[in-house]
């Protein structure tokens, strides 16, 4: 991992860690959509979830279930 500091702002990088082209490096960034990771080589992007909502997904405890055609409603009344 190489972790990089210009004028304040932090850039990590792992090397030959992409799960696509397995050599590439990842580096994490944010925008205005929230925060990912993309490999520099092959151009591989996944959305990553922040601390806090990786919190309330676990302390909910819940997990909800796709509606599938067959199981909603059929609109009889």
């Amino acid at each position: 991992m190489v972790i990089t500091v210009v004028r304040g702002d932090v850039e990590v990088i792992r090397l030959k860690s992409c799960p696509k082209c397995k050599t590439g490096d990842i580096t994490i960034d944010r925008d205005h959509h929230g925060w990912y990771e993309y490999c520099i080589q092959c151009g591989y992007t996944s959305d990553l979830i922040s601390v806090a909502e990786s919190g309330q997904k676990q302390a909910s405890g819940s997990k909800k279930r796709p509606i599938l055609p067959d199981q909603g409603d059929s609109g009889r009344a």
